[in-house]
């Protein structure tokens, strides 16, 4: 068996509308804006997180627990563009918005969204561009964090 190598296989793409986060169409997410190419080399940190419900009894003399409610994190670095009306992470990430984060990770980002795609998807509110501070040799960036404002689908399929 072989592994898959992640080189060029993350597609990362804001979309306005979806009506089934659980059976996106294909056509919905290719509407959306692919900003994959404005994501700084480890830009992208998405974390999950799940809090533990303590369910010890009084005589026990083991703790024990159970699994509780879960959040999933999502903050991206974005790269500048020089040319305004180019600068198309930082134009369409308007602070406030409500949209959905799609990420696909195991086909070329070149590769449009499909039927039998299997992508995360994340209703998400964007948080305020936050600067990163400048650096020399480093294109200009800035930092968002998008807030989950429902929950989103891990591994949901394209219809």
């Amino acid at each position: 068996m072989a592994d898959i190598v992640a080189t060029g296989k993350l597609k990362f793409t804001w979309c306005l509308t979806i009506a089934n986060i659980s059976a996106p169409t294909a056509a919905e997410l290719n509407a959306g804006v692919d900003l994959q190419t404005k994501i700084m080399r480890g830009g992208l940190d998405e974390s999950h997180d799940q809090t533990a419900v303590d369910n010890t009894h009084i005589s026990s003399t083991k703790e024990t627990e159970k699994a509780g409610t879960s959040k999933d994190e999502l903050t991206v670095t974005f790269k500048r563009d020089d040319i305004a009306l180019q600068d198309l992470a930082y134009n369409t990430l308007v602070p406030g918005s409500l949209g959905y984060v799609v990420i696909r990770r195991d086909k070329l980002h070149t590769q449009a969204y499909a039927a039998g795609d299997v992508v995360s998807i994340y209703p998400a509110e964007c948080g305020v561009r936050l600067p990163e501070p400048n650096t020399i040799n480093e294109p200009l960036q800035f930092r968002m964090k998008f807030f989950n404002h429902t929950a989103g689908v891990d591994a949901a399929t394209v219809a």
